[in-house]
């Protein structure tokens, strides 16, 4: 199944920032192992400007929120 996701972290500074990623998973398990890669790789927003976080920043996933009903296929 697809599921749509929006993270929500928090850079080293203190920063607010989100990332909306998409992953692919059969079990609970596989679902947060895919999320954990996909918020290694997302481009990560400033919630409020919308402009792109420095890459390299240190940033900690605080929370996941499903954007839409999960897809088969």
């Amino acid at each position: 199944m697809r599921f749509d996701l929006r993270l929500h972290g928090r850079t080293s500074e203190g920063k607010p920032c989100r990332a909306d990623v998409s992953v692919y998973a059969s079990s609970a398990e596989d679902l947060q192992q895919e999320a954990a890669k996909a918020a290694e790789n997302a481009p990560w927003l400033d919630p409020d400007s919308g402009e792109l976080i420095v890459d390299g920043a240190t940033i900690v996933v605080e929370r996941v929120e499903p954007l839409r009903k999960p897809e088969t296929g």
